[in-house]
C-alpha cells in the first residue's frame, strides 16, 4: 500500500486498512487503575478547596486548556 501511494498519510493508511484497535484485557484493567490513581492525585491535590473552589478551578483550567 505504501509502496503503490508515496507519501500516503497515516490517517488515510489507517482508513484503507480498516483494522480496529482495542484495548486488551490487561490494557483495560491498567486504564482502569491509571483512572482511579489520576482521581485520587485530584482530590489529594484539592483537598483544601471546598465544592465550589474546586468546581471553580476546574472551569478556569479547561478554559485554559481550550484556548
Amino acid at each position: 500500500m505504501i509502496e503503490r501511494n508515496p507519501g500516503l498519510m497515516q490517517a488515510d493508511l489507517a482508513r484503507s486498512l480498516s483494522y480496529g484497535i482495542f484495548l486488551s484485557k490487561a490494557g483495560e484493567a491498567l486504564l482502569k487503575e491509571l483512572k482511579q490513581i489520576a482521581s485520587d492525585s485530584d482530590r489529594e491535590a484539592t483537598a483544601a478547596l471546598d465544592d465550589e473552589e474546586r468546581g471553580q478551578l476546574l472551569r478556569l483550567l479547561t478554559k485554559i486548556y481550550q484556548d
